[in-house]
């Protein structure tokens, strides 16, 4: 699994963790709901992560982002 792959995953599970619909984490986000497609497009994996982007739903999503060593 690529690291864009498996962040999409991550944030996409939070985000039902959370309960919010992807709708709702566009208006959280960029405070639009209609941009809900760009949220399906990231979650699966058909548009990458600018860092501006990861940041903006790492905010909304109320998590960070960790780096480990897999050696």
């Amino acid at each position: 699994m690529s690291l864009k792959e498996e962040i999409a995953l991550k944030l996409k599970a939070r985000r039902i963790e959370l309960g919010l619909t992807m709708e709702e984490l566009a208006v959280l986000i960029w405070g639009d709901p209609a941009k809900k497609a760009q949220i399906s497009n990231y979650e699966s994996g058909k548009r990458s992560f600018s860092l501006d982007t990861l940041e903006l739903f790492l905010k909304a999503l109320q998590c960070e982002l960790s780096i480990t060593n897999k050696q």
